[in-house]
């Protein structure tokens, strides 16, 4: 949940501090934000971590970036093409749905569910940056090498041997953390991190926006590391296991109460990749579950998913261009029990049970070549091919992407191409039709400039979607529908005076779908028209300070506009066109504030200080009406103004 994302956040964030600390001489381990640039990316790639030619956006950065809260998917949330539809973690990327972005880590599919319920924001599986060591995030126009999703992707490399031995203890306001990094050698090595998070002692310094029945608590542990076998050869392994519980009291349509949510996330995979002369092959095996229980009152929401995955890829430098193929298998299992109160006849709750299993085998191989087809004229060019059981089909999704680079400074790139996408299990139950997988068509137009510091970089998209499979407001599954999507991303790095430096970012977006409860198209609830996220970062001698500015038009909801007699003595509400309004605007303030200091030659000390919403603007999460739907209140969001302080010690 999102306090705790908050406090795990500062955990992580002394350590990289310390590691991007001014003393050190190593280039490589000084990365601040002034080296972000994007340049020669294929439309729609925007690509992030340490060692990429596309861009730089190492797990320092992405720390110091302030509200990332120690979330890969909150970094990526300042990216271009990323709307802010809520408070929560989840990618809604260009007018699409966050269930249609997916996370990989180390070539495997990374299973954390959305939460059916969204009292405090939407939110999905993700990691810690400190975790990666690479991150690529594609807002659209991926190659043939990424399948079964429609809208965005994020891929992230985790770390390997560590460079030296050292152990780190960090207390803070609600958190106790630990890290232990042993290189075995210079070839072999693993580093081991575990969070306890109980947030009861920082609520009694901040009071939140609202009330909490029970603070939000959790557990993490991880473990990666690596064995290079020789210098283009390496397995590498990472595990992770995290547990989260939260509970407050919501209002609905028809009940009030506590809403308490647990979740407890598994994931494991192990790596191989070899480098020999024009060949270079990988294989990644792995898989994780993902534990969702969420009651209310009388309802009950539980998902069980479970996920297995081998991926193998294989690259040739044929020296004309380059060939990549692949090919992958999925298993994965998926059990749900829902019980909850939904609108009946007559304005009456009605109880409603669905309760199921669903099994998927998803196959899927592809090909693609890059080459140059003309004087500073690049294509690629693939086909993927899909066999999924759960959908009962198979298709092939072509794909083509063109790099011109015009000049040394700027370029232009084109890339499109078709995408399937096969649903949640909980769209396929028994005694209904299987829906067949979503499809998304999409074309992307893009220009990028960079000279030194400075680079700016436009695109332009449209997107046309066909059989989107949704939910009614009884949870019934709808499917056929039908959308599209078009907009433009903004984004410029520019130093600025007084020695600070400074990214902008700037999304547009129209997107309107079919509507599952009514069947008319209207706009998508998730597709915030517009988007802004300013940051600026400046060191002062030893301190690093970043400001972060966040601002985004409402999302869309559809109004209860009056109410009627239900015969018993009760109301039914009576709601207007379909995503007719939107919330108010919001606006959030965020800073960072970090220093090093060396206490011996084998101790460091960190002491930093986070602030969250420095304005205090309260933001609405939703409204909540009265019991004869007359008069409706606002749900502030969870980050009301808030302090995060600590101070973590490194033993080397």
């Amino acid at each position: 949940m999102s306090f705790r994302k908050q406090a795990r956040w500062l955990v992580l964030l002394s350590a990289a501090v310390a590691q991007a600390a001014p003393e050190k001489k190593d280039d490589a381990a000084e990365v601040t934000l002034e080296k972000f640039v994007v340049s020669g990316a294929a439309a729609g790639q925007f690509t992030a971590g340490g060692g990429s030619s596309k861009a730089t956006l190492t797990p320092v950065e992405m720390l110091m970036i302030p509200g990332s809260a120690a979330d890969v998917n909150r970094a990526l949330q300042t990216l271009p093409g990323v709307q802010a539809a809520d408070e929560g973690n989840a990618l809604f990327v260009r007018g699409g749905d966050s269930r249609e972005t997916g996370m990989w880590i180390n070539g495997i599919r990374y299973p954390g569910t959305t939460s059916v319920n969204a009292p405090m924001g939407t939110f999905t599986g993700s990691i810690s940056p400190w975790l990666g060591a690479k991150t690529e995030f594609a807002a659209g126009g991926f190659g043939a090498g990424t399948g079964d999703v429609l809208s965005g992707a994020v891929k992230i490399e985790t770390l390997g041997v560590p460079e030296a031995r050292e152990a780190s203890v960090n207390l803070a306001a609600g958190t106790v953390a630990g890290a232990v990094s042993w290189p075995w050698g210079t070839r072999a090595g693993m580093t081991v991190t575990a969070t306890r998070l109980d947030l009861e002692p920082y609520f009694e310094l901040f009071k939140p926006s609202r009330s909490f029945a029970e603070a939000p608590e959790g557990n993490t542990f991880s473990v990666a590391g690596g064995w290079k076998y020789r210098p283009e050869g390496e397995v590498r392994w990472f595990g992770l296991h995290e547990t989260a519980t939260v509970a407050l009291p919501v209002k609905d349509v028809f009940q009030s109460g506590e809403y308490r949510s647990e979740g407890e996330t598994r994931f494991g995979v192990v790596s191989w990749r070899e480098k020999r002369g024009a060949w270079t092959h990988d294989v990644s095996i792995g898989g994780g579950a993902d534990e969702k229980r969420e009651d209310w009152m009388t309802s009950s929401w539980t998902t069980e998913q479970e996920r297995s995955e081998i991926v193998a890829r294989s690259a040739w430098d044929a020296g004309y261009g380059v060939w990549r193929g692949g090919a992958e298998v999925a298993g994965e299992r998926l059990d749900y029990a829902w019980e909850f109160l939904a609108p009946g006849g007559a304005g009456a709750a009605e109880r409603l049970v669905y309760r199921g299993r669903s099994r998927e085998t998803l196959t899927a191989g592809w090909v693609e070549l890059e080459t140059s087809v003309a004087r500073n004229v690049n294509a690629t060019a693939g086909v993927r091919a899909w066999d999924s059981r759960r959908a009962g089909e198979a298709g092939f999704d072509p794909r083509l992407a063109l790099i011109w680079q015009m000049s040394r400074r700027a370029s232009w790139s084109v890339s499109g191409g078709r995408y399937h996408q096969v649903a949640e299990g909980f769209y396929y139950r028994d005694g209904t039709e299987p829906a067949r997988a979503m499809q998304a068509d999409q074309v992307i137009v893009s220009y990028d400039w960079k000279r030194g510091q400075r680079s700016v970089r436009v695109e332009a998209y449209a997107k046309r979607y066909r059989r989107i499979v949704g939910f009614d407001r009884k949870y019934s599954v709808v499917g056929d529908g039908v959308g599209e999507a078009r907009g433009v991303d903004f984004m410029i790095k520019q130093p600025l005076p007084w020695e600070a430096s400074g990214r902008l970012t700037w999304s547009t977006v129209w997107a309107e779908r079919t509507d599952p409860a009514t069947g008319v198209e209207a706009p998508a609830p998730w597709a915030v028209r517009n988007s802004v996220v300013l940051i600026v970062e400046r060191d002062f001698g030893n301190w690093k300070c970043s400001l972060a500015g966040r601002w985004a038009n409402g999302r869309a909801f559809t109004p209860i506009t009056g109410a009627v007699s239900n015969g018993g003595g009760g109301s039914e509400p009576v709601f207007g066109a379909v995503n007719s309004e939107n919330y108010p605007s919001f606006r959030r303030i965020d800073c960072t504030l970090a220093r090093t200091w060396e206490v011996s030659k084998r101790v460091t000390a960190v002491t930093y200080l986070a602030g969250f919403n420095l304005a205090g603007w309260d933001n609405v999460q939703a409204y909540e009406y009265s019991d004869d739907f007359r008069e409706r209140r606002e749900v502030p969001t969870l980050f009301s103004r808030g302090l995060f302080f600590g101070v973590n010690l490194i033993f080397r």
